[in-house]
């Protein structure tokens, strides 16, 4: 397992932020994860939309394998999208707000949709690791 822990300072524990910070990170991280891991078979038990662990610092985001430690660059892009998830959250109205596309994003995620994690991935630009580029068919 491949978990990243996110804490941050507030004065009032904001559970809708977290879990606002949890839907970036699944669209950030989870979704062209399913295009780059190559073990589906771990997705069939672990890797849902939204896994994550509440921590009295902020909380850990579940949903990767430990493919993406695997490699320097992998662990780079995981910060990289991290950090791309907490932008998004501070600029974007809440994905919860918009219900069509936490549903798209969850239908990729737990339905292994491919054709909506490239949908997702062009329409939010998502760059995927340059080592995973061959891989998934991307020039």
């Amino acid at each position: 397992m491949f978990h990243i822990h996110l804490g941050y300072k507030t004065n009032v524990e904001d559970i809708m932020l977290k879990f606002d910070v949890v839907r970036a990170m699944d669209l950030f991280l989870t979704v062209p994860s399913m295009v780059i891991d190559p073990d589906t078979e771990r997705r069939k038990l672990y890797g849902k939309a939204g896994e994550m662990r509440m921590t009295n610092y902020g909380f850990e985001f579940r949903c990767l394998s430990s493919y993406f430690n695997s490699s320097s660059e992998l662990r780079k892009w995981c910060f990289n999208q991290t950090m791309l998830a907490i932008d998004y959250v501070n600029s974007n109205p809440s994905i919860e707000s918009n219900s069509e596309l936490g549903q798209k994003i969850q239908n990729a995620i737990n339905n292994n949709d491919t054709n909506l994690v490239y949908e997702l991935i062009d329409e939010f630009k998502i760059t995927l690791p340059n080592t995973q580029k061959e891989y998934v068919g991307i020039s």
